[in-house]
C-alpha cells in the first residue's frame, strides 16, 4: 500500500465536534440509491459532492443494449438508457460509514502530492490524523461492548465504460469520484438475537442502527486541523509533524484491519441485488 495521511474534511463547526470526540458516521442507505428520497431532500448529501448514485454497487454494466440480463427490459426504454448497475441489497446498506480522504506521499519526490482542488467543497477545516493507530484504537474501545464487524481500506475506482462485476460492494466506485481518493471505515452492529438468519446463511444480519454519533472522547492530541486552503496548498507541512498509518512490517492496527478486511471480503457474493437503470 502506497503511504498516506488519513484526513477528514469538515465545516468548522463540524470540525470542533470531531476533535472532541464526536464521530458522526452516517449510514450507508444514505449514499447510495437504497433511499433516493430522503437523499434529495437532505441537502447536506444531495450535492455534487456526497451521495454517489452507483455507491453499493456489484455490478457496472455499461453497455446495456448488449447484456443479456437486460433483454426482457422494454425496448423503448433500453434505447434511453445510459448505464445500469445492480444494486447490493443484502445489508450491506445498514453499514455506517467513516469517510477520510487520502493525502498521498510522493516517495520518488520525498514529499506529499497536493490534494485535489474539489477537496474544498467539503468543507473549511482539514483534521489531519497524525496518529491514525491511536485513533482505531480509540474507536475499538469505543465500540467494544457491541458484536460488529469493522472494516476498513481505500476505494478503488472503476471505469464507468468498462462492465465488470465488483469483488465487494462497500469499496468500489466510479472513476468520476477518484478526486475524492477515499479511505473508509465501515462498521455494522450485528444483530446476534436473529437465529434464523444465522441458521440460513452462515452469517449474522446487521441492525438498522441510522446514523450514529460514535464517541471515543477528545483527539486534539493526534489530530492537526489547519485551514482547508492551508491543506491544499500545503502549506500546513511547513509546522506539522506526520506519521504514516501504515509499516513496513505491517504490524501497525491501520495494517492489520485493512487486511482483515480483504481476507474478510474474499469470494463476496451478494445474496441480493437489485437492478437500477440511469436514463439519458
Amino acid at each position: 500500500m502506497k503511504k498516506f495521511i488519513p484526513v477528514r474534511i469538515l465545516n468548522k463547526d463540524r470540525a470542533e465536534s470531531f476533535i472532541k470526540g464526536e464521530i458522526f458516521m452516517r449510514q450507508f442507505s444514505n449514499f447510495g440509491a437504497w433511499n433516493r428520497l430522503q437523499v434529495h431532500n437532505d441537502k447536506e448529501i444531495n450535492n455534487n459532492y456526497r451521495g454517489d448514485l452507483g455507491e453499493g454497487i456489484v455490478e457496472n454494466i455499461a453497455k446495456p443494449l448488449e447484456n443479456k440480463l437486460l433483454s426482457g427490459i422494454d425496448p423503448e426504454l433500453l434505447n434511453v438508457t445510459r448505464r445500469a448497475y445492480l444494486v447490493d441489497y443484502g445489508g450491506t446498506q445498514l453499514f455506517n460509514l467513516l469517510c477520510l480522504t487520502c493525502l498521498d506521499y510522493d516517495e520518488e519526490r520525498n514529499w506529499f502530492k497536493q490534494p485535489h482542488q474539489d477537496l474544498r467543497l467539503f468543507g473549511d477545516t482539514a483534521v489531519v490524523i497524525i496518529k491514525m493507530d491511536t485513533f482505531l484504537r480509540r474507536m475499538i474501545e469505543a465500540l467494544a461492548d457491541n458484536p460488529l464487524s469493522m472494516l476498513m481500506d481505500q476505494i478503488t475506482y472503476y471505469p464507468k465504460d468498462k462492465s465488470m462485476k465488483m469483488p465487494n460492494s462497500l469499496f468500489f466506485k466510479d472513476e468520476s469520484y477518484a478526486w475524492e481518493n477515499e479511505l473508509r471505515i465501515a462498521v455494522g452492529h450485528l444483530d446476534v438475537n436473529n437465529h434464523y438468519v444465522r441458521n440460513n446463511n452462515g452469517k449474522w444480519p446487521l441492525k438498522d442502527m441510522g446514523n450514529m454519533i460514535l464517541k471515543i472522547g477528545d483527539i486534539s492530541d493526534i489530530v492537526k486541523a489547519p485551514p482547508i486552503e492551508e491543506f491544499i496548498s500545503g502549506e500546513f507541512l511547513n509546522t506539522t509533524a506526520l506519521q504514516f498509518p501504515m509499516s513496513e512490517n505491517g504490524n501497525t492496527i491501520f495494517d492489520n484491519m485493512v487486511a482483515d478486511t480483504r481476507k474478510a471480503l474474499e469470494g463476496f457474493q451478494g445474496v441480493q441485488a437489485r437492478l437500477m437503470i440511469v436514463i439519458e
